[in-house]
């Protein structure tokens, strides 16, 4: 009888705190709505780690900075690349632009011409002194990312260009065609 009850009162304190759990999500909630942020972080914190699954990870990811890179004006984006050390992220569409962006603040750090040609595919040297594009004209452009000039423009005969990548540690770099073959070019 002694155990049936300690089970009961075991049963009880367990709904309690869920309940309160509950409570406190919703506090937070509250509070990540009402832009206080730091209010929220705290009554996330005290809410128990056993009781803790999706809906607590949900509110704490809302507390996370998120960045929105703004740029391409509602134009389809077909491309995108972060730089190796991530510092650097780049995209390129319908617009004909290929921009690049520091990838911890979202701000814009260079936007490059593409010559009116769709961006299709993206990539940073390992160095992260080389930028590559290729697109529907069916070349690929090669860029300095640290002054934006112009380094190289690669002819790509047999249509659109569909995938650029850099040899990791080199500036070669390989180009594939809709079309053709792939080829290797030595940008240096």
């Amino acid at each position: 009888d002694a155990e049936r009850e300690k089970k009961r009162l075991q049963a009880e304190v367990a709904k309690a705190e869920y309940v309160a759990y509950g409570f406190r999500l919703r506090g937070a909630q509250v509070a990540i709505q009402a832009g206080r942020k730091e209010e929220a972080q705290s009554i996330l914190q005290a809410c128990d780690p056993k009781l803790r699954h999706w809906e607590y990870d949900y509110l704490l990811r809302q507390l996370s900075p998120r960045l929105a890179w703004k740029g391409h004006d509602g134009a389809e984006v077909h491309a995108v690349a972060f730089s190796l050390d991530g510092k650097w992220i780049a995209a390129g569409g319908e617009d004909d632009a290929l921009k690049v962006w520091d990838a911890q603040t979202g701000q814009e750090v260079r936007a490059f011409d593409k010559s009116k040609e769709s961006v299709r595919s993206i990539a940073f040297s390992s160095d992260n002194q080389l930028l590559a594009a290729g697109g529907d004209n069916g070349t690929v452009q090669v860029w300095e990312l640290a002054t934006g000039t112009a380094r190289r423009t690669i002819p790509q005969p047999g249509g659109s260009v569909t995938k650029v990548a850099f040899q990791p540690g080199s500036h070669r770099l390989a180009v594939l065609g809709r079309l053709g073959p792939m080829k290797v070019w030595d940008i240096d």
